[in-house]
């Protein structure tokens, strides 16, 4: 089947990515996310998976990008039709040490941070499911683009998994809807937000007939649009890992847990503390945050329940520890 980007007159580029293809139109570049699995179960579990390898080539891609005198532009987007990314193998950090668990969100949010230094746009064309670090990975994007298919739906599920956001979201949803409507979706797992919804809150800049998705952000893309800055980007972290982790353990003593429900009470928890904590321009404090709170939730039992439920195909009974 021909690509989207090939039917839109992107011509296809030499690489040595696995998980990627390079296209170019005139002064755009765009990039590619190829990765799924053969059997159709697989493909909808593991599309476009946010794994080391693939962090990597977008690392890899996105900085050949910004080298190439020939790229004004970038676009993001993928081949696939049923998704745009499903975000990352979870199961990936399943019974791994917290200091592995803390390199690849290290790793994660070294991709976020190049995306957003970087002098040359991009544009996300979300044609499909959006979900976790899916969604994360086009909201590191300057602007987004979105089909007006039923299957276009994006959302930040982690809670359901005993987890949160750790690929920036924490610090780039309540930036683009506001706090009220990212704890909302944050802490109620929500994993249907429509191109409708998402364009009406500000998630996405743009909704799009299905068959005009690409030209749309070629359009876009071509048109020169501006980087998205954001304030503290070109400051150090205030503060520590340890300094979060006593955070942690004060939140917890003044404020008990709801148990019950269907996403995990400590994530929620996590959720309101980063909130209280953090602030727009300390967006780098923000991101040690996020990433010190999610290794603190991976070594939960309710991460572990989590996973199994998630495997097992069965809602996850909670218990806050």
């Amino acid at each position: 089947m021909i690509s989207p980007f090939e039917a839109s007159g992107f011509t296809p580029r030499e690489n040595s990515y696995c998980d990627l293809a390079i296209y170019r139109r005139d002064a755009v570049t765009a990039i590619v996310m190829t990765k799924c699995k053969g059997d159709k179960k697989a493909f909808r579990q593991a599309s476009n998976q946010i794994d080391p390898r693939m962090l990597e080539e977008l690392l890899a891609a996105f900085l050949e990008c910004e080298q190439d005198p020939d790229c004004q532009a970038i676009i993001l987007g993928s081949n696939h039709r049923v998704a745009f990314s499903r975000g990352a193998g979870i199961e990936l950090l399943d019974g791994v040490d917290t200091e592995t668990c803390r390199l690849f969100i290290e790793k994660a949010q070294g991709l976020l941070l190049t995306m957003q230094h970087l002098a040359k746009p991009i544009i996300a064309a979300i044609g499909g499911l959006a979900l976790g670090g899916g969604l994360e990975l086009a909201m590191g994007c300057d602007r987004r683009v979105a089909g007006d298919r039923e299957n276009v739906v994006l959302g930040q599920p982690e809670a359901l998994l005993g987890i949160i956001p750790a690929m920036g979201g924490t610090q780039n949803l309540p930036r683009l809807v506001g706090m009220d409507k990212a704890m909302e979706i944050m802490a109620e797992a929500r994993a249907d937000i429509t191109s409708a919804e998402a364009l009406a809150c500000g998630l996405v800049d743009q909704v799009v007939p299905e068959d005009q998705l690409v030209d749309a952000a070629f359009t876009l893309a071509a048109s020169d649009p501006a980087k998205r800055g954001i304030e503290g980007l070109d400051r150090l972290p205030e503060i520590d890992a340890a300094a979060v982790r006593r955070k942690i353990e004060a939140f917890l003593v003044d404020h008990p847990l709801e148990i019950g429900g269907r996403v995990a009470p400590l994530s929620k928890a996590m959720l309101e503390l980063i909130s209280a904590e953090t602030a727009p321009e300390r967006y780098l404090d923000g991101l040690v945050y996020e990433r010190e709170l999610f290794c603190y939730l991976q070594q939960t039992e309710d991460f572990r329940e989590g996973i199994r439920a998630l495997t097992e195909e069965r809602p996850p009974v909670f218990e806050g520890r």
